[in-house]
């Protein structure tokens, strides 16, 4: 069996102590071709990191604006990889991560995007213990891995999105064309939650505009009340408790702007069952309450699935 190329691909905006932390930990990885990283026009000096390097096995690209999710296109289409390892700025894995990616694609052909388990490495809480080991709705951005052929068949990320719900958006198409998301809870991907750039306003408006969009996009028109309602009792809940409810109102406003022209493409109905009974969107508000009071993440930004 041929060993499949790996690289690694984030993406940066003003976090330059952590793209150096990266970049030291990445250091370790013996099993990586090249690590690529695209910065979407910070302004704090990371691009100095880079010129201080001298490693030809780090590719460093600077983008002349922000234009979000679609970073991470711009990296792989500068890959020659097999296997896309995909991380944030502030996200890291352990070296013993690499060899399971292979092994998992390698031995599975239908195997499109692999979903790791996602740590807090402050406290070391596992942010993922409520995932089931096998087939998944999502992954979360800051740990996963992709077989590069899917990403391009698929186009990579939805760059209209810029920010948030992409990873649904991406699996979902994954699935129908005929490859699986798995989630794997031995693949761990270490979060380190970098307080720079992380706003509730943002995360709230750009929630609420994006899954409208993949409610509208990819679910029979039958389903369209319903999942819209809980979308925004959820949001509105969580507005609320994040004292944000300008943000909430504002979201809605974007949401009906942004998919005014939508086309509804519905993707298979087995499909759409597997994503109605597993996906964290579609959660009742009651149920999705009831679980975050108990895990005691009501309050937390980085458990919002």
């Amino acid at each position: 069996m041929n060993e499949l190329l790996v690289e690694i691909i984030f993406i940066c905006f003003n976090r330059k102590d952590e793209v150096l932390y990266n970049i030291f930990k990445m250091g370790e990885y013996k099993l990586i071709n090249k690590v690529i990283c695209v910065d979407n026009h910070s302004s704090d000096g990371t691009d100095e990191i880079f010129k201080s390097l001298n490693n030809k096995n780090i590719k460093y690209i600077k983008l002349g604006k922000n234009v979000g999710i679609q970073a991470y296109n711009i990296a792989a289409s500068n890959s020659n990889a097999d296997i896309l390892i995909i991380l944030d700025d502030d996200s890291h894995i352990d070296e013993d991560a690499i060899p399971k990616v292979l092994n998992k694609f390698n031995n599975d052909s239908r195997l499109g995007i692999l979903a790791f388990c996602v740590k807090l490495s402050k406290t070391g809480e596992n942010i993922t213990k409520d995932w089931k080991d096998g087939a998944a709705t999502s992954f979360w951005g800051c740990g996963a891995a992709v077989r590069r052929e899917i990403w391009n068949r698929l186009g990579g990320y939805n760059k209209d999105l810029f920010l948030y719900t992409n990873e649904y958006e991406l699996s979902i198409r994954c699935w129908n064309i005929g490859y699986k998301v798995i989630y794997d809870s031995s693949i761990i991907a270490y979060h380190r939650v970098s307080n720079m750039n992380r706003t509730t306003k943002r995360l709230i408006i750009y929630s609420i505009r994006n899954n409208t969009y993949f409610i509208k996009t990819y679910f029979d028109k039958k389903y369209h009340i319903k999942l819209l309602l809980i979308d925004r009792i959820n949001w509105f809940i969580r507005s609320i408790m994040c004292n944000s409810v300008k943000s909430f109102l504002y979201g809605l406003v974007e949401a009906r702007r942004f998919t005014n022209c939508i086309i509804n493409n519905p993707v298979d109905h087995d499909i759409q069952k597997f994503y109605l009974y597993n996906s964290r969107l579609f959660e009742l508000p009651l149920k999705k309450l009831k679980r975050k009071i108990k895990d005691g993440t009501i309050f937390n930004k980085q458990n919002l699935i």
